[in-house]
């Protein structure tokens, strides 16, 4: 099996409307070692599980994160 080279996993997590959207913005204008995603774009209804405090959506969204770093 061949080593892989494995970047650096930044995380920028918070409630709704505080400003994650323009920071993310803000580092992807201005660094080019970062890749940027928003985790809103998995969301589904199925991940709705607050009791489990969205734990398989959550998941999901690091295993994603895993797999492009």
């Amino acid at each position: 099996m061949k080593p892989t080279r494995k970047m650096p996993l930044f995380i920028i997590t918070d409630a709704s409307g505080v400003g994650k959207s323009t920071i993310s913005e803000a580092l992807f204008q201005k660094e080019t070692r970062y890749i940027v995603l928003e985790s809103d774009v998995l969301w589904n209804d199925i991940y709705n599980k607050p009791d489990e405090n969205y734990r398989e959506y959550r998941e999901v969204w690091l295993d994603l994160c895993s797999h492009i770093a």
